[in-house]
């Protein structure tokens, strides 16, 4: 045997420890054989070797690692022949494996995670729930042994989701498959090495989404898993084990889009996909019987779609091949058999719905371990016996049918997503039943059933139109019989509801209208009302030929067909779109508000199918130029519409530039551009526009206006564009919305910068301009506690005044639907007055305000003037960067002076950005790339400091020797990407001790913008010492979310308590605290201190958080809206030790510096501690212990932010020159030093 097993070579002369490690490596390549390419004698021989290894090797050290190889192996050989001997053996040797292994073992994780699978496994062969509650502790204690090892997370995690969706298949549990689906995406974003590995994540997370799906019916969750499953076998070699598996999948997803979207070419997909697989696996195929069950389900439909007798013959024959396989999970037994039953139904020959209530039964009987499984098998076999009540009137039928569909609800807690689909069965097997007995009592149970099913889905709800058509015929049914005029009515109510809540075009949808007809006539038939028939005929027409004169129905289905061509690229929805907005203007006339909009659509589309066209379509781009001049011309001056009108136009000449030139056409080139200019400019000045539409014209002219080197006149539409930021994002707008209203005008005061220095106009016009379109969001919630405040005290009236002037001035805009056909030429009319009048109302308060004493610059950013007297403690510095120059403005008490840089270019510095912030951020390395990540970041730190800083301290004089007493302070006031640099940190690291960096010249502060600036200095002057404190330190030394690793946060916790020994501070210590709990405190609390996770969010950054903790077992977010919408009249410092803090790389945004850091400058802290990426734990408590540790030795007698910045500059220099590790230089690990910055006075 061992010369057979070794390949001639003798084993027995090794002792027996190395035999078994010999068979154990010989069962890893024979293991490994099987999984790539499916061979059964490879899995046979498999067990074989491991099982001689277990064998032999008992009391070993790896026994447990060749018990669990023994439990996996055979569990394996189990999915593919179903023999119950192999799962008892798997579960045996898996329990084996915990049993022996030693309670330290590294492999923990890895064996739990087996034994859970493992029993899982069993659960759905034998259905006993015992299995299933097991196996999903035993992923719990995995996932708990993997994070304190810090091994087999991937293992780990994937047991844990997979258990929690399959406990949401047992028993229709929403928690457990959210947080399987939220394992799921962890492990498909975070863990990537194994490429095999990551298919089966991605396999898993679209199995749950699929199950959200089956639940919700959200499209976008049932997207989501055929992206992730085609992932997934993408990164699968041909032939292995699992490709075959996930391929089914993919299909089955296809099949059910094709459900939900009508896509009979996702049908095709899905059935042409399934018939290959069946003729490329063997015939013994574990997943043969599967594949064949979900085939003849997707022929199943696809006859309903078609009528074809050959789909239909084709599905009966797959079904009954494969309930005659014997090698099957009870499960999937039970769909077989479901389905078959409902072919026969179908198929209605003599004796097949007697068939189908046997075959039914018969999988009704079956135990399955999918509460979803044995839901669809009662209503199921409900809706066969009430098919077969239909044609026997027997009054048992309906009466088993009502009580299968009762059972159903029942599995089910009242708050099921599925029940109101249930319990509409309920009612229509009740209306049945009403034919034959009891109609009173039935129909007005059918009806209450109906009502409280309707009343618990929300009126977006996808099965709301299925609802309301239940009610509407259970309405009508008690009509006929009973006469009641308020059933009728109730029921053409009902009726209509069906019909608005279905998509247009449905099947559903021109049976809804059918019968609203059939309820239209019946009450035309009492009243004689002519207006019933005319709503009936109309109902049908559209039914019949989707309403081809209705105008305003074509113009929707048009601009419907728009947005899907603009999500599918279809092009032939792009040209249906155009015939349709054709169409449509021919329906109304071109003088007629709705028929100037569809003029407007059509030329929309038109010119965006010139812009996709590979070969230009310059017919299409013509008749769009010709479109959009008709519609400017044909809107009054002064229309709100006019704006987006004439942006339209200056859009279509610029691409009749691009054409021109391309055909060497340069003087009708310039002509056109010439002419798009001034369409732009109209649009920028037109008086009844909106703020918005005026910015997003500006831009367009500005870019025009630069590109021709006009800088003056490009400066002053700029100037113009910045100050309606204002009026964009009113305070009366919540935050996510402000933030949405912002988004994409990022940048715009850059280039008015650029421009103004072009335009030989000096550095402080150009700062004025930079810095009013800088941090809106934060400006108007300091106005707001500032200056509109201040106002109210003194003025109030004026005050309110002014709050409902820019309130009602944020928007302005056109609902023809709401007019009327009459008047709308008037009412056009109207609305430009209306919005000119908001407009000058505005403007007047805010004069009006300007003229009181101590208001002469309400609202308004600061000038030059007030910006020279901020640096008085020291030289603010801002960095300018955009694709015309590179710039830094100084202000000192000198005044404001700039420096170009040449030498910085853009595009090197959005690169470096990247390498900094970006999904692929440095920061995130890991251990083994850690000293290329950090040589990365010192050749960053070097560039910044050759192209930026270092120019900068020259141009300053800060480049002074060495010996002076204390070093100046500067503030790096930032936005836009080099907001998002580490300044502070830039410098040439190379060399030995070198002196070549920020740190050795200035102590570094950062700020947003002035106004920032100005608003941190006045709440420092409220507090300005540090004694008689309050002390608030919030700690999460753990937290429950495998997400986030432990935190060492003893030494800052120390180190606080060692810094205010001595004084009148008081401290309160909150050790695992809720977001509530942290809020309650802070508005009473002088400095706070966090040593948590922070977890910044890039698309809505108001969102971005601090982990804290909601309870045991759940964590909690202090966001940074939750913390904006507090105020702290007393507030010091806050120290935020945690990830990210100081980060915000929303690009849309990126001017508005929306972070944890900023939101508590905002609530009144002058002084605040962040970080710029993920910060190191390590470094993080060493940062904070010598922190806190200078505060302790500088005292009192200054001002807490001269305090915190020096304390931090000292604390970073400590780290930075302190050796770590395998480090050759201190230095080198900027990773670790270098994210820790102070913002504020």
């Amino acid at each position: 045997m061992a010369k057979q097993v070794n390949g001639g070579e003798n084993l027995l002369a090794l002792s027996p420890d190395d035999q078994a490690f010999e068979f154990a490596l010989r069962y890893q390549d024979i293991s490994g054989q099987y999984e790539q390419n499916g061979d059964p004698a490879d899995l046979d021989e498999a067990i074989k070797q491991i099982e001689q290894a277990v064998d032999i090797g008992k009391g070993h050290v790896h026994t447990a690692g060749y018990l669990n190889n023994l439990g996996r192996i055979l569990r394996l050989r189990f999915e593919r022949t179903f023999q119950d001997e192999d799962i008892r053996r798997a579960v045996d040797a898996s329990r084996r494996c915990l049993a022996v292994m030693i309670p330290q073992s590294t492999h923990k994780p890895l064996f739990l995670a087996n034994v859970s699978d493992t029993l899982a496994v069993r659960f759905f062969q034998k259905g006993l729930y015992g299995d299933l509650e097991e196996s999903l502790q035993l992923a719990r204690d995995a996932v708990e042994a993997s994070s304190a090892i810090g091994q087999y997370r991937g293992p780990a995690l994937e047991a844990l989701a997979s258990r929690l969706n399959e406990l949401h298949l047992y028993d229709g549990g929403i928690q457990s498959l959210s947080d399987a689906i939220s394992i799921g995406r962890t492990l498909v974003d975070e863990i990537t090495e194994d490429e095999t590995a990551h298919a089966v994540y991605l396999n898993n997370h679209a199995c749950g989404l699929s199950s959200r799906h089956s639940m919700l019916n959200h499209i976008e969750d049932l997207e989501a898993a055929i992206w992730h499953t085609q992932k997934a076998i993408e990164k699968l070699p041909a032939g292995h084990i699992m490709r075959v598996r996930i391929s089914a999948n993919l299909n089955r997803y296809l099949h059910r889009r094709a459900l939900q979207t009508k896509s009979l070419a996702d049908l095709d997909q899905g059935i042409d996909g399934n018939e290959k697989l069946l003729r490329d696996i063997p015939f013994d195929h574990p997943q043969r019987p599967i594949i064949m069950i979900s085939l003849a389900s997707a022929l199943r439909d696809r006859y309903r779609q078609t009528g074809s007798l050959e789909h239909f013959n084709r599905a009966i024959s797959l079904v009954e091949q494969a309930t005659a396989i014997k090698q099957m999970l009870p499960n999937f037994r039970a769909t077989a058999l479901l389905i078959q039953s409902e072919l026969l139904e179908i198929r209605n020959e003599p004796g097949d719905l007697a068939t189908a209530l046997t075959l039914n039964r018969k999988a009704l009987k079956i135990p399955v371990g999918c509460l979803m499984d044995r839901i669809n098998i009662l209503v199921g076999l409900s809706n066969r016996l009430g098919t077969v009540f239909s044609s026997t009137g027997l009054l048992s039928d309906i009466e088993e049918a009502i009580s299968l569909a009762q059972e159903a609800v029942d599995l089910v807690p009242p708050s099921h997503p599925g029940r109101p689909g249930w319990l509409h069965n309920i009612a229509q097997h009740l209306r049945s039943k009403a034919e034959v007995a009891e109609p009173a009592e039935c129909l007005g149970k059918a009806i209450d059933l109906e009502r409280q099913a309707i009343g618990s889905v929300g009126i977006d709800h996808v099965d709301l139109h299925f609802l309301l058509g239940g009610l509407s015929s259970c309405l009508s049914a008690r009509y006929r019989m009973t006469g009641t005029t308020g059933d009728l009515e109730e029921a053409i109510h009902a009726g209509r509801g069906a019909v608005a809540a279905t998509k247009k075009g449905s099947t559903d949808h021109l049976a809804y209208l059918n019968n609203l007809c059939n309820r239209l006539v019946t009450r035309y038939d009492e009243s004689k009302n002519p207006a019933d028939i005319e709503d009936a005929i109309a109902a049908i027409s559209e039914a019949l030929t989707v309403s081809p004169n209705d105008a305003v129905y074509v113009s929707t289905l048009g601009n419907a067909l728009f947005r899907r061509y603009e999500v599918a690229g279809d092009k032939k929805d792009l040209d249906e779109s155009i015939c349709y907005a054709k169409k449509a203007i021919q329906l109304h006339p071109r003088t007629d508000v709705r028929g100037i909009g569809c003029l407007h659509n059509l030329g929309l589309r038109l010119a965006f199918k010139f812009t996709l066209s590979s070969k230009k379509d310059f017919e299409a781009l013509e008749s769009a130029l010709r479109i959009a001049q008709e519609c400017v011309d044909a809107t009054p001056t002064g229309h709100p519409a006019l704006s987006g009108y004439l942006y339209q136009l200056g859009l279509c000449l610029t691409h009749q530039v691009q054409r021109d030139i391309s055909i060497d056409r340069l003087e009708e080139a310039v002509r056109a551009y010439d002419m798009a200019l001034s369409a732009f400019q109209r649009s920028f000045s037109a008086a009844g526009a909106t703020p918005r539409a005026r910015i997003r014209a500006g831009k367009a002219l500005a870019a025009g206006l630069l590109g021709n080197k006009n800088w003056a006149e490009a400066y002053q539409v700029l100037k113009v564009t910045v100050e309606l930021f204002q009026k964009v994002s009113s305070r009366s707008l919540a935050g996510e919305d402000q933030q949405r209203m912002l988004s994409g005008f990022s940048g715009i005061s850059a280039w008015a910068a650029s421009a103004a220095l072009y335009a030989g106009l000096g550095p402080a016009p150009a700062l004025e301009t930079l810095e009013a379109g800088r941090g809106i969001i934060s400006s108007l919630a300091m106005n707001a506690r500032n200056d509109v405040t201040d106002l109210a005290s003194v003025h109030p009236g004026l005050a309110s005044e002014y709050e409902q002037a820019r309130a009602a001035i944020a928007s302005a805009g056109l609902n023809s639907e709401d007019i009327g056909e009459a008047g709308l030429k008037a009412h056009m009319c109207d609305l430009a007055k209306l919005q000119q009048q908001k407009v000058a109302r505005l403007e007047q308060v805010e004069a009006d305000i300007r003229l009181l004493e101590g208001f002469e610059r309400f609202q308004l950013p600061p000038t030059s003037g007030h910006l020279v007297d901020l640096a008085k403690h020291g030289p603010l510095v801002c960095f300018n960067v955009t694709c015309y120059r590179s710039d830094a403005f100084m202000v000192t008490s000198y005044g404001i002076q700039s420096i170009n840089l040449p030498d910085l270019q853009l595009a090197t510095l959005e690169a470096n950005v990247q390498r900094i912030m970006g999904p692929d951020r440095l920061s995130k390395s890991s251990i083994l790339e850690r000293s290329k990540s950090n040589k990365d970041m010192r050749l960053i730190l070097c560039w910044l400091w050759e192209v930026a800083v270092q120019p900068v301290l020259h141009k300053l004089e800060l480049l002074a020797p060495d010996g002076v007493s204390q070093l100046p302070r500067l503030w790096w006031v930032t936005s836009g990407y080099m907001g998002l640099m580490p300044l502070h940190a830039a410098g040439d690291y190379e060399k030995e001790n070198s002196k070549d960096c920020t740190a050795h010249y200035v102590v570094s502060s950062y700020i947003s913008n002035f106004k920032a600036l100005v608003y941190a200095r006045n709440r420092e002057g409220k507090g300005r010492h540090l004694d008689t404190k309050h002390l608030l330190v919030v700690s999460m030394p753990t937290t429950p979310d495998v997400r986030w690793k432990p935190l060492n946060v003893a030494g800052e916790i120390a180190a606080i308590e060692r810094s205010h020994r001595g004084t009148q501070r008081t401290q309160i210590e909150l050790t695992l605290p809720s977001a509530r709990d942290v809020l309650e405190r802070l508005r009473s609390h002088n400095i706070v201190h966090f040593a948590c996770h922070g977890d910044p969010d890039a698309e809505n950054p108001s969102e971005s958080s601090l982990i804290l903790c909601r309870d045991p077992g759940a964590i909690d977010r202090l966001t940074v809206k939750q913390v904006s919408e507090i105020t702290n009249t007393e507030a010091q410092l806050a120290y935020l030790s945690a990830c990210s803090t100081a980060q915000h790389y929303s690009s849309g945004l990126m001017d508005e510096a929306i972070h944890m850091a900023s939101a508590f400058q905002l609530i009144g802290y002058p002084s605040v501690v962040g970080t710029l990426w993920e910060a190191d734990d390590s470094a993080s408590a060493k940062v904070a212990e010598a922190f806190y540790e200078q505060l302790a030795i500088v005292g009192d007698h200054v001002k807490t932010s001269d305090i915190a910045a020096r304390a931090l500059h000292f604390a970073t220099l400590t780290i930075r020159d302190r050796r770590r590790g395998r480090v050759r230089r201190p230095d080198h690990d900027a990773i670790g030093w270098a994210p820790f910055i102070h913002i504020g006075a």
